[in-house]
């Protein structure tokens, strides 16, 4: 039979022999289930009972720049501007003989720039040339007030054009930007334009910064 050490080396020799054996089989080891893990108890402390918790909420605010503020008189001004450079200015000055923004130019305007204005029309209806629109576009510059006027500045360009009763081209429509100044009057709390400065070809930039008015009275 043996002795028992020799007894138990067989059996161990007999265990790897069997071991082996089944790996050659297989082709691969089967792992054992996944072992759940076990629920571990956490400590908690228990505050007294006159202890009080504080939360701490940050809020971040993000505050935007406000843009540029008008007066009332400012914003009363550039309108009155903007519809004398681009409705008054944007109708054919007669039409069948007849003044056709005649009407608005009594209404809008006063002191020498309507004399010029209704004279104009006269001029037109006996030649029988007439100005086109669509006028002039508006791109103020700069809002100023001295005394009693406003005086507004406007690089712009001229859009209208002035035409032959042949339909000949006259006058054709400015190709650049002019700097123009209208001065403005309070006439009943109604801002009137009272003159008109333009005719020069020295260009400006329309996104260039303001200039001085150097013909102001």
């Amino acid at each position: 039979m043996g002795t028992k050490k020799q007894r138990l080396t067989l059996s161990a020799l007999a265990f790897l022999t069997l071991v082996a054996g089944c790996s050659s089989d297989s082709g691969s080891l089967e792992l054992p289930a996944a072992t759940q893990p076990t629920n571990t108890p956490t400590s908690s402390t228990t505050l007294p009972s006159n202890t009080t918790t504080t939360t701490t909420t940050t809020i971040t605010t993000t505050t935007e720049s406000p843009g540029p503020t008008y007066s009332a008189e400012e914003t009363a001004v550039s309108e009155a501007h903007t519809r004398f450079m681009t409705v008054i200015n944007a109708l054919d000055e007669i039409s069948d003989g007849v003044g056709v923004n005649k009407p608005l130019i009594e209404q809008y305007v006063t002191g020498p720039q309507r004399t010029r204005m209704l004279e104009g029309i006269e001029k037109r209806i006996a030649t029988g040339n007439r100005d086109v629109g669509p006028g002039y576009d508006s791109n103020i510059v700069q809002v100023e007030f001295k005394g009693e006027l406003a005086l507004v500045g406007d690089c712009s360009i001229d859009r209208g054009e002035l035409i032959s009763p042949d339909g000949e081209v006259l006058i054709p429509a400015a190709t650049i930007y002019t700097l123009r100044e209208t001065h403005l009057i309070k006439e009943n709390g109604q801002w009137m334009i009272t003159d008109f400065i333009t005719g020069t070809n020295i260009g400006c930039n329309p996104d260039g910064p303001p200039w001085d008015l150097h013909e102001l009275p």
